[in-house]
């Protein structure tokens, strides 16, 4: 069973993207397999940082019901897996985080850690209530 983690601030611009990532990096050096999932999908980093930005499949595919979650993972050359958001308009404004849960479910990780939108309010559809971990970034 893969330990599930969100990485969210209150906030944008704290380095919520930056620390999910670079925690992902240092857990994948340390022996975990490890998969870094793009869940702000109101502001999509993740890819954009690692140059991966343009894809073919993205979490929103896969949330749509448009591929599996298994065709929307890249491998950066660090080793860890990333599933990136889409930075296409249309894409953030029809996406809903709800079955999240789901797909998460069929990755057989060690650690995934989801790089959430920016709350502090109690949005039940918000990534970190699919995770059984949460780090906040503050500034």
């Amino acid at each position: 069973m893969s330990v599930v983690a969100s990485v969210v601030a209150a906030k944008g611009g704290t380095g919520s993207s930056t620390v999910a990532l670079n925690l992902g990096m240092a857990l994948q050096a340390r022996g975990r397999q490890v998969t870094v999932i793009d869940a702000n999908t109101d502001t999509p980093d993740v890819g954009v940082m690692l140059g991966v930005s343009r894809v073919l499949m993205a979490l929103p595919h896969v949330l749509k019901g448009q591929a599996s979650i298994h065709e929307a993972v890249y491998t950066h050359e660090s080793g860890v897996n990333i599933i990136p958001s889409s930075i296409h308009t249309h894409d953030l404004i029809e996406t809903h985080l709800k079955s999240l849960g789901h797909h998460i479910q069929q990755l057989r990780d060690d650690v995934i850690i989801l790089d959430s939108k920016p709350s502090n309010k109690p949005d039940h559809s918000h990534p970190r209530h699919h995770a059984i971990e949460t780090l906040i970034v503050t500034t």
